[in-house]
């Protein structure tokens, strides 16, 4: 049987990867994933790796824009390597269609096409939602997915959830299109030997298996993010930091920063530490070693730190060295 391919999309920082590793660990289905991310350091790599999963990372670009030769590449090592996988869950950029990268698997003799989820961050959503600079990339997200999954709904203060949901009903979404992350995760995934799954959404239908866009001006426009790494190669890329002060780094950061991500040894523990900002919001997790440590910065334009990032962040490098 060939495996089913189902496409994970959502912004920076809604919930894919915490939401395929909890489908990989909760299910007794044989699962791959091909892991993708905005940005020349794959970050999203090295973490589901790190816990055990069938990883192949794609490092060059949104993959649903740019390399559908290298998709279709991965998809076949992947295979070649855990034979009798029964499905496969590609992980989207944050900023890409991922009904785009649907399309390309379509084109793939030795997989099924399966489903098209957005994961959205009922936490946040409304405030992301109404940004100038985002709103068409989110829109697009959702408008073209068969299902939305809802991500962050235990600490979601109830206004942000309801307008979440009102948000998503403007856009057409229907609540039979909608399911909860962590409660009703398998609900958008039931394995099928068929490309055609019950319950397809009118939308898709709508849009056809091959839609695409015309090309017209804005393909030649700077693209709405930017997006700057350290390490594994940079000066400093094992030195330990003071948590208390990469906190403080993390909220002077202006709000064109849409998120930052990755792994960081931190002064006075014996482990690594993962780092997440969305928004205003960071935190920390432990991790066992990681093949390295690293970040990655994505912004939007217009933008002052575009330039200047890497700046930035050796002065922080600086001043940590001086205390």
């Amino acid at each position: 049987m060939r495996p089913v391919v189902h496409s994970i999309g959502g912004f920076l920082g809604a919930g894919k990867t915490t939401t395929i590793h909890r489908l990989m660990m909760q299910s007794d289905v044989r699962t791959g994933v091909v892991v993708n991310d905005f940005g020349a350091l794959n970050i999203d790599e090295a973490l589901i790796a790190s816990r055990g999963g069938n990883v192949v990372g794609l490092t060059n670009g949104c993959v649903c824009c740019t390399i559908g030769d290298d998709l279709g590449g991965a998809l076949a090592r992947l295979c070649a390597v855990a034979p009798g996988l029964q499905r496969i869950f590609v992980e989207t950029s944050g900023v890409s269609d991922p009904r785009k990268t649907a399309q390309i698997v379509a084109l793939e003799a030795t997989v099924t096409p399966g489903r098209v989820v957005t994961v959205v961050n009922a936490y946040d959503f409304p405030t992301v939602f109404k940004d100038n600079y985002l709103h068409d990339t989110l829109k697009r997200q959702i408008v073209r997915a068969d299902y939305i999954m809802l991500s962050h709904v235990d600490v979601a203060p109830e206004p942000s959830y309801n307008k979440t949901l009102d948000a998503l009903q403007a856009l057409g979404v229907g609540c039979a299109r909608i399911v909860l992350g962590g409660q009703e995760d398998e609900t958008c995934f039931t394995l099928s030997t068929d490309s055609t799954f019950a319950g397809e959404s009118e939308q898709s239908r709508v849009q056809g298996m091959f839609h695409c866009e015309e090309p017209g001006p804005t393909a030649r426009q700077r693209p709405p993010f930017w997006q700057w790494h350290w390490g594994p190669d940079a000066e400093g890329d094992q030195f330990p930091m003071s948590q208390i002060q990469l906190e403080h780094w993390l909220a002077s950061l202006p709000s064109e920063i849409v998120r930052v991500k990755g792994v960081v040894r931190l002064l006075g523990h014996n482990h690594y530490s993962v780092v997440h900002k969305v928004g205003q919001r960071h935190l920390f997790s432990t991790l066992d070693a990681p093949p390295f440590c690293g970040l990655v910065v994505i912004g939007r334009y217009p933008s002052v730190l575009a330039r200047n990032m890497g700046q930035e962040f050796k002065n922080f490098i600086e001043k940590q060295a001086r205390s």
